[in-house]
């Protein structure tokens, strides 16, 4: 038995971390926008069948044992819902992998998808899915329940709840730099935050920006409320993310900043035509880009 899907990328349109518990996990407020560039993920379950097979084509990077998310998504899929099969995965990669764009997230929660449309009689309802996404990382919420819009993202990001989608516009996505550890990332953030609590009112006033200017609909409202905590702590360790930035602020864009942990760089446009020259300019120069467009809820 077959199946194939599009495991999207996702921008966070805005990121603060506002605290740590106590098991060392941060947490989080923010909004996630899933755009229409993914990865194609295809899927075969043999029934009765042993083990597990992960094929990768576009970047050989990614690793293809067991230490891949989309491979262990599937383990704990089989385990889950008490399933006797081979799994052979297939990830043909568009998403940079570690570019804080939730590439293998996003692979992983198109794994469970699809394996739960093939498990017949063994089909887990969408209470245990999630269970199971919320297990395997905080990025899998997002890219399980929501492949077609926005969500605002609390706690460590498994707490959801939909908000307007980004009007449409081109996306311009950029990245030229190694990638960026999230653990790494968080313990940055530690250092330089004396207290999470302190910032709590003001974090606050930010954040009701961003989700008044979502529901607006205002393009210019959208891009002035975004933000994201990890650019005070990553641009001075990847120089490469603030010289990104700049050249889509001077190429026009409406905002332009990094997405999770970086080092992925995105800029706003409401000008097509801008967005696609800057990216072919930097394509030239070695470096990944692609131009896309946010999903829509409706879609």
């Amino acid at each position: 038995m077959k199946a194939e899907g599009v495991a999207y990328a996702k921008i966070n349109l805005f990121l603060d971390v506002v605290g740590r518990r106590g098991d060392g996990y941060h947490l989080i407020d923010g909004v996630m926008q899933s755009v229409e560039m993914g990865d194609v993920v295809r899927v075969t379950l043999t029934p009765g069948g042993e083990g597990i097979s992960l094929r990768v084509e576009g970047d050989d990077s990614v690793p293809t044992d067991s230490t891949n998310l989309a491979w262990r998504a599937a383990e704990r899929f089989l385990e889950k819902a008490g399933l006797r099969a081979g799994v052979e995965l297939e990830l043909e990669k568009r998403i940079p992998a570690a570019g804080g764009l939730a590439g293998g997230s996003s692979d992983a929660a198109c794994v469970l998808r699809l394996l739960n449309g093939l498990a017949g009689e063994n089909t887990l309802s969408q209470e245990s899915l999630s269970e199971l996404a919320a297990g395997l990382g905080a990025d899998l919420s997002f890219c399980l329940e929501s492949p077609n819009g926005a969500m605002r993202t609390e706690g460590i990001g498994e707490v959801l709840t939909p908000v307007p989608a980004l009007p449409d516009c081109a996306i311009l996505i950029a990245n030229d730099g190694e990638g960026v550890s999230t653990p790494w990332a968080y313990r940055l953030v530690d250092e330089v935050t004396r207290e999470y609590l302190l910032e709590h009112r003001e974090q606050e006033r930010r954040i009701k920006r961003m989700l008044d200017a979502l529901k607006s609909g205002s393009f210019e409202e959208i891009c002035a409320a975004c933000r994201n905590t990890f650019e005070a702590v990553i641009m001075p360790v990847r120089p490469k993310v603030r010289a990104l930035r700049k050249r889509m602020w001077r190429a026009g864009a409406g905002t332009a900043l990094m997405s999770g942990s970086g080092p992925s760089v995105f800029g706003l446009f409401a000008d097509r035509e801008a967005a696609d020259r800057l990216c072919e300019a930097l394509k030239r120069e070695g470096v990944k880009a692609f131009v896309t467009r946010p999903r829509r809820n409706e879609n």
